[in-house]
């Protein structure tokens, strides 16, 4: 008679524990509603970490959200915490943000060699995708935006031009879905013709 106590408390406190699992567009109507009221906060108030944080906890693959978080912190000089969150940004979208953080590294914590080989590390990360795919339009696009960090301009150019050709050839990430949905990480061939040095 004790264990079957037991085993029912159990049973109704796990029971009251497992959270309700929302629809996606419940989810995405709160992420939106939290984002815009983040906005309206200042970047260094309190209440702008709370909307941030309850964004990560509907979606932890958002990672202009890890950005958004670090950027408090770097102007206010704690660039060890502000490195944890730019470092899940550079995880989830090494194409988006590894330039960034390495800006970072520059301008705010003055690692200057760290930044150099960050830039080095993703270039090679980018010889290493052309050598599975030469015609990896989206690979090109990236190198290229390194290889300018680091002042090869020639170099920078040969691979936006041939990243150019190949991606009106549709030598880019083939998404299952894409002929549905332009997908925000892929590189098009627009991005080519306004690309900014």
């Amino acid at each position: 008679m004790k264990y079957l106590r037991h085993t029912f408390f159990i049973v109704v406190l796990t029971g009251s524990c497992v959270e309700k699992k929302q629809k996606p567009e419940q989810d995405s109507a709160r992420v939106s509603y939290l984002w815009q009221r983040d906005n309206a906060q200042n970047l260094f108030a309190n209440q702008r970490q709370i909307y941030l944080d309850s964004i990560l906890q509907i979606q932890l693959d958002k990672p202009c959200i890890w950005q958004q978080k670090s950027m408090p912190c770097f102007k206010s000089s704690k660039y060890e915490l502000g490195m944890t969150y730019i470092d899940e940004a550079v995880r989830l979208r090494p194409e988006e943000y590894l330039d960034y953080l390495t800006f970072i590294k520059c301008v705010f914590s003055k690692q200057y060699t760290e930044a150099i080989l960050d830039f080095n590390e993703a270039i090679a990360a980018f010889d290493k995708a052309m050598l599975e795919c030469p015609m990896f339009s989206d690979a090109l696009y990236c190198k290229a935006k390194a290889l300018l960090r680091l002042k090869p301009k020639k170099e920078a150019k040969k691979c936006l031009s041939m990243g150019y050709t190949y991606s009106l050839d549709g030598n880019s990430i083939n998404d299952t879905n894409a002929v549905y949905e332009n997908y925000p990480y892929q590189i098009k061939p627009v991005f080519f013709e306004n690309f900014v040095d």
